[in-house]
């Protein structure tokens, strides 16, 4: 099944070196099952005419960089379709909300409500847990309050 794609109303001109402008082009039809579309300009460089709506466009920029500093075998689209999952799980932890980051009651509520609507969300994509569980003896303990 393919993605949703969003088109771009404006193309964006991509550099890239000849053998990553040569991998992107021969995988251009399992791209566009991804939600992208882009053309070449010249041997070294693309135009990005849409992206996989499921993500912004500097994100998906990113990931179509990444896939392409490190082509997969393109023999293969299942390969790439992996490789580009691994991509986007990677940038979603880069996105992740890290310790010390304060978070209004709002986006604590949405953060939350998104949590509890995700397939597997109880770890993250590296298999490390979202949540954790304390009973009221251990929160008790932890800030010194007796009950």
């Amino acid at each position: 099944p393919s993605l949703a794609a969003q088109t771009l109303l404006l193309p964006i001109p991509l550099a890239f070196g000849v053998r990553e402008v040569d991998a992107l082009l021969s995988w251009r039809e399992p791209l566009r099952e991804l939600g992208y579309d882009l053309d070449a300009t010249g041997p070294r460089s693309v135009q990005l005419r849409s992206h996989p709506a499921l993500l912004e466009v500097t994100l998906a920029v990113s990931a179509l960089e990444k896939l392409a500093q490190e082509p997969p075998d393109a023999s293969s689209p299942d390969v790439l379709i992996r490789v580009f999952q691994e991509v986007v799980a990677d940038l979603g932890c880069q996105g992740a909300v890290h310790a010390g980051r304060n978070l209004t009651v709002a986006e604590m509520n949405a953060l939350l409500r998104t949590l509890e609507q995700t397939p597997s969300g109880d770890f993250c994509n590296h298999g490390r847990p979202t949540w954790i569980r304390f009973e009221y003896a251990e929160l008790d303990r932890r800030f010194h309050r007796g009950r």
